[in-house]
């Protein structure tokens, strides 16, 4: 199993079992998806796996830290999904700390551990100085994202069962970031900040954001990574701009199931935007086109 976590492809695998598999459990859109089960009695690589030569030096260095060991093979280019695989196995940390680690948790680790790895640069950034707004649909879940012109921080927001007009689910940290577990959202809130301190750390940029999530009827419980992908492709596009918050929140509103009220109503950052009044706000607009007018006075 470790041989094949480190592997770059799927590996070749004979196996034996000790009776037929059987399909257990429920089959419903609503179970997690699962294939037949059965007890093995022997296992075996039928070929070589191809481990990249950097993942086989991390789990070789077993006095590497196991959060120093993720983030040197996500500066070198392996996947996120190759990275979680390794550490769940137990092949990063030092040679006796070493453990299995449950998938789901794992998926999360790697999330935080990365992000806060990129949080660190970015707050040395300059900020953007508009909204921007960024949004994509897939697996039966909308994710749209609100990046605000502010110093960090971040909220998420997780509505399900829309047609009960629910109040969303909520978790926020400011600048100086958390200090307890986000209870509410669990790690679909770490799955989102990653890809939105990615994105600005691309832009070279500071600010804050508001993630605003969604649950459909036909959605599919594929885990949290699903939130992280679905981020990651809305903030590979090109975002809306707008100089005001009143403007952004507009604009989302017909791009959002759930009446904007009932986002408003949850999240933290935005009424803390809303009283908020930055320093530009009192300069003259620049005005357009040639001459005095178009300078400050």
């Amino acid at each position: 199993t470790q041989e094949e976590a480190m592997a770059s492809r799927p590996v070749d695998t004979e196996l034996w079992l000790e009776k037929k598999p059987v399909l257990q459990g429920a089959f419903s859109a609503r179970a997690a998806p699962t294939g037949p089960s059965a007890v093995i009695r022997k296992l075996e690589l039928a070929e070589n796996p191809s481990v990249p030569r950097r993942v086989d030096a991390v789990v070789s260095d077993t006095d590497l830290r196991a959060t120093a060991g993720v983030v040197d093979l996500y500066r070198h280019g392996i996947t996120q999904s190759h990275i979680t695989r390794v550490f769940s196995v137990g092949l990063l940390g030092g040679g006796k700390r070493r453990r299995l680690v449950p998938t789901e948790w794992s998926i999360t680790a790697v999330d935080d551990i990365l992000g806060k790895e990129l949080l660190e640069k970015v707050k040395q950034h300059p900020q953007v100085d508009e909204y921007r707004v960024f949004g994509h649909a897939e697996f039966g879940n909308n994710v749209q994202v609100l990046v605000t012109p502010t110093a960090w921080m971040f909220e998420g927001l997780e509505a399900f069962n829309l047609g009960s007009d629910p109040v969303p689910l909520a978790d926020h940290e400011f600048y100086r970031g958390r200090k307890r577990y986000p209870d509410a959202l669990a790690g679909a809130y770490h799955a989102t900040r990653l890809p939105v301190l990615e994105y600005l750390g691309r832009e070279r940029r500071q600010g804050g954001a508001v993630v605003f999530m969604e649950v459909y009827d036909d959605w599919i419980p594929l885990g949290v990574w699903r939130y992280r992908e679905i981020a990651r492709a809305a903030l590979s596009d090109t975002p809306a701009k707008f100089e005001a918050l009143d403007e952004a929140l507009r604009f989302l509103r017909p791009r959002l199931r759930l009446r904007i009220e009932r986002w408003l109503q949850a999240s933290h950052l935005l009424r803390y935007l809303a009283r908020q009044r930055r320093l530009t706000d009192f300069l003259p607009k620049v005005r357009s086109g040639p001459g005095p007018a178009s300078r400050l006075p």
